[in-house]
């Protein structure tokens, strides 16, 4: 299987439960492509194959990457999952170059598609991907608090401790 999910950082932590339930799923057969360094930011601790980062320009079409990218390092794709609530020309070819089996996304195009309900919130639109492999599954299963990467969390407490005493910082 290979999962898709090339959004913006705010989208690694509302796609978080999915990505964790199919990592459940599938462990290391699972092969995800993501932003670059999205793998070190947003799931470290989950059990994955190969995890590919394409190089992603972000254009008011959409992101773009070169799918020739990802299809190159993959051999072979059986079941293609797009945790994206878009669709491009990008994701279009590389769905055809990896011409896997059964395809499951947001979109007629898809073997398996999937109503796209912007109503949903975002964690639950896109856990509706696992949850078409799985019906039985509930996304509160899934959404523990994230694990920052040790770096991260000490450049927080750096940057909070330069603060003056009572500052109450907004992160947005």
């Amino acid at each position: 299987p290979v999962a898709v999910l090339i959004n913006a950082r705010g989208d690694y932590l509302l796609g978080l439960p999915a990505v964790r339930a199919l990592s459940a799923m599938f462990g290391q057969r699972l092969t995800m492509v993501c932003r670059p360094g999205a793998r070190y930011a947003f799931f470290p601790d989950l059990v994955l194959g190969a995890v590919i980062e394409p190089a992603i320009t972000h254009t008011v079409a959409g992101p773009r990457f070169d799918p020739a990218t990802v299809v190159n390092a993959v051999p072979d794709c059986d079941l293609f999952l797009s945790l994206n609530p878009w669709r491009n020309e990008c994701s279009d070819a590389l769905v055809a170059g990896l011409s896997p089996t059964v395809s499951v996304g947001f979109d007629a195009s898809f073997s398996v598609p999937l109503a796209l309900d912007f109503g949903k919130h975002s964690s639950e639109l896109t856990f509706d991907v696992p949850r078409a492999l799985e019906p039985g599954l509930h996304l509160d299963d899934f959404t523990q608090p994230p694990e920052p990467p040790r770096p991260y969390v000490d450049l927080a407490r750096r940057l909070v401790a330069l603060l003056p005493a009572g500052t109450r910082p907004v992160c947005i």
